[in-house]
This record gives C-alpha cells, structure tokens and sequence, in this order.
C-alpha cells in the first residue's frame, strides 16, 4: 500500500449523508445500461419487445453473448420494469433450418391472439449475408413459451428485413417491415396474426429510407418511428402520424434533439404503462456495439406525447410507477471510492487519472480486492445504485450491505462508464463493500439514486 493513503484520504474522503424524509425510496432505470438480472446475470435482450401479462412484463430479445449468430430468443420477467427475472428461452438454437447455425435471427416482437388463445411471435430471419430477407413465425400457448417455430416467407414477395409487430385495440394487428427495394411497408395481419392479410401491403413509404420501425397509439392517433438506413451507425431518428393505419401518414420529423443521433441509439419497441392516473410511453431503443454485441446498451425513455407531436428528453436515471403510471426523473447522491481508502487490501491501489470525476479512482485487484464505503439513508429500502468504474475485461463486481450481497456485471470498458445493481439498505450509517471476482477493475464512485 503506498504511505500517502492515510494522507491522501483526509482530502479525498468525500461522501454525501442525505436525509430522505418524505421521498420516496424506489428502483429505477438507469441508462445506458448494461443490465444485470436478478441472479447477477447479464441481461441479453437487445431489440426487444415487451407484453403485459397478469401483471408481469415479459420481455423477448435477442441473446448476442456470441454475436450475431442466431443462439435463442430468451424471455424475461418483471413486476416493475427495473428487476429483471430469466424464466426461459422461448426459442433455442436448431440442427438445421432457420433457427440453425449461423443464422440470422433478429427484433422478435410477441402479440397475443385472443381467437386461438395463443402468442404470436414475428422476428426478422436472414442468412448471414442478409440476402434472405424474410420474416418467421412462431406461436405457444404460454408466453415464455417453448414456442413452435411455422416457417418464414417474404410478404407478397417482398423484401422483409427490421419489423415490429403493433394490435389496435379492434383486434387487428400488423407487421411493420423494411423493404429495401420498396420502402418501409405496414402489412395487415390475418385473424390469427400469422400470416399477411390480403393482397398487398397496407401502406408503403416509398423514398422513405427507414428501418427499426416501432408504432404506438394515443387518443385515435398513430405514431410511427423509425431509424434512416446508416448501418450500425447510429441517426436522428424520426416519426410520423395518422389518424388511420392507412394513412394518410404527415411529414417525418425528428423527436430527439437534433444531432443527438436519438442518444446515440436505434429504436426498437414502445412500450405502453397504463396507469390509474396516466399512461406513460416508453421509448425503447438500442446502442449497438458492433464489434461487442453481447454488451451492446439499452436506452429507455419516456415519451412526452400531445395533439400529434412527441418528444423524448435524456434522462440519466428515471422511475416509473407502473401501477399509477407517473414517472419521475432520479437525483443522484455520489459516494466517491476514495472515502474507502482505509479499507483496501494490500494489493488494491489508489490511481490517478484525470478522466475521472475528482481524478483519482481505486483500483481493485483480482479475487480479492474488496473495499468499504461509508454511506447513510434513512429508511431501510430497497435501492438502485450505479457504479462508475472501467475494466479491461467483463467482470463481476459483488455489493455487500448489511442487508444482503448483490451481483453485477461489468463489461469491459477503457472510458469510464456505469451499471446500475438494485440492492436492499438498512436504515442508518453503514457501509458498503465493493468486492472484486477474478478480473481487476477500477473504482471511481458509487451513487444512489433517489426519486
């Protein structure tokens, strides 16, 4: 250990003590994230889509812990939209066929058919070149599944690249698709949501280069969003609206500011929260790391919607009550590793860099690096806490409280960044221990959130 820590740690022994009278202590989403679920996993659910089912979430996406090669569409649940539960994968890795090896399989997006009381499953499939172009099929009576995977087929013989699924609340529902050749296309679905209905797509945006499309409804209007064609390279992406799935559809316009590249992410869902006082919109989108798929980040937003226009603000962290629907923007309170400094082991070091908030971080080593942070909260709760810190490699990080040790991942990362981990706190002064698993990694703060 060098000699200037008892020294150094006068200056650096920073922390904040907060009262936290008359507000309300909950979970929330922090973005970008890089998601853990409640087993310390990695949440592997890129361009997802989300249904409400007796009170749960369930979350369909695509697993890139390997890349791009189809390896199964796992599900997910949640009560609150922040804790994260792996149940299954609804479908898995084939022999042969589309779903077999090195495969594309891509943005699965689950309905559910009230006629023949099961789900249905779209996803855009492909060969590795993307010459296929098509879209599958999978239905199951359960919503986590196994799901039985039909076939794919390209609508009337069009290209089908990036879709989304959307149901009006008539029951009808359809397959928004990028066709290259053509433009974006919106298809009706049949009665039993598998295949397109009648003779030819319902709209088609023609010169209109957008892929990624997502669609919502609110007070009998339809808003439509989509990315422009920019490859993994991310744009301002943009919506239009209607009062009719048929059109006719108004000019394009951005909803993000402009230059902002939607934050740096592409479009995928929106999710609708219906609550007993509003509903609130959640703009769900990707920032794709193409060289490292697997931890790719999730943004999650909400939407400010009105009278035919909707805007979506960056918001560091957020919690949404799904049960009134209300949302609120997160303050956080930083507790900086320094603080911890008298509680190192001998192989973890104080390191200098001016990248970080105060230009100092604690690098703990691997296995056994572990270090204690004094913090305070005035109600015993539950709590969502992001770490600052960067790795060289993926890593996991366990927070120990009093309460209970959590686990996190850490992907890799050379720029300081962050991950969020829900943990349970005790009423009063304690501390929290950061230890470190097999990888070393520096870390600059923790900080809770409040809302």
């Amino acid at each position: 250990m060098n000699g200037n820590h008892g020294k150094m740690s006068l200056f650096f022994f920073i922390f904040t003590i907060f009262c936290v009278e008359n507000v309300e202590s909950t979970l929330g989403i922090t973005i970008p994230g890089s998601w853990s679920d409640d087993k310390g996993n990695l949440i592997q659910s890129h361009a997802p889509g989300i249904v409400l089912v007796e009170g749960l979430y369930y979350m369909h996406g695509e697993n890139k812990t390997s890349g791009s090669p189809f390896q199964s569409i796992p599900c997910y649940s949640s009560r609150d939209l922040v804790v994260w539960t792996f149940v299954k994968d609804s479908l898995t890795l084939q022999k042969n066929g589309d779903l077999g090896p090195n495969r594309i399989v891509e943005r699965p997006k689950v309905i559910y058919n009230e006629k023949n009381k099961q789900y249905v499953m779209h996803m855009h499939i492909d060969s590795m070149d993307y010459q296929e172009a098509r879209f599958g099929t999978a239905v199951s009576s359960s919503i986590c599944g196994p799901y039985t995977y039909i076939g794919s087929k390209r609508p009337f013989g069009n290209l089908s690249r990036d879709m989304g699924l959307f149901k009006d609340e008539d029951k009808k529902a359809y397959l928004l698709s990028e066709d290259r050749v053509n433009g974006l296309q919106i298809y009706q679905l049949d009665d039993n949501y598998i295949d397109v209905y009648g003779n030819s797509s319902l709209v088609t945006f023609h010169h209109h280069d957008f892929e990624a499309p997502a669609l919502f409804k609110y007070e009998e209007i339809y808003y439509l969003l989509g990315s422009h064609l920019t490859g993994w390279g991310t744009n301002d992406n943009m919506y239009t609206t209607s009062n009719s799935m048929a059109g006719p559809w108004n000019t394009w316009k951005t909803f993000t500011p402009v230059g902002s590249r939607t934050f740096d992410s592409q479009t995928t869902f929106v999710l609708p929260v219906k609550g007993t006082k509003q509903t609130t919109f959640v703009f769900m989108s990707d920032r794709w790391f193409p060289n490292d798929l697997k931890h790719s980040q999730y943004i999650w937003l909400p939407i400010e919607v009105s009278k035919g226009r909707m805007k979506v603000k960056w918001e560091g962290s957020w919690s949404l009550n799904v049960n009134t629907g209300e949302w609120k923007s997160g303050i956080e309170e930083y507790y900086q590793a320094e603080s911890g400094l008298n509680s190192i082991t001998e192989c973890d070091q104080l390191v200098e860099d001016p990248s970080w908030m105060d230009g100092y971080a604690i690098q703990l080593c691997n296995s056994v690096g572990n270090i204690g942070i004094p913090i305070q909260v005035a109600e015993t709760d539950s709590y969502t806490m992001r770490l600052r810190y960067t790795s060289q490699n993926e890593t996991k990080a366990s927070v120990a409280t009093s309460a209970g040790k959590f686990a996190v991942v850490l992907p890799p990362t050379s720029v300081p960044s962050s991950v969020s981990v829900n943990v349970r706190l005790v009423a009063g002064k304690s501390t929290v221990r950061i230890f470190s698993f097999k990888e070393s990694f520096s870390l600059d703060s923790i900080s809770l959130i409040r809302f």
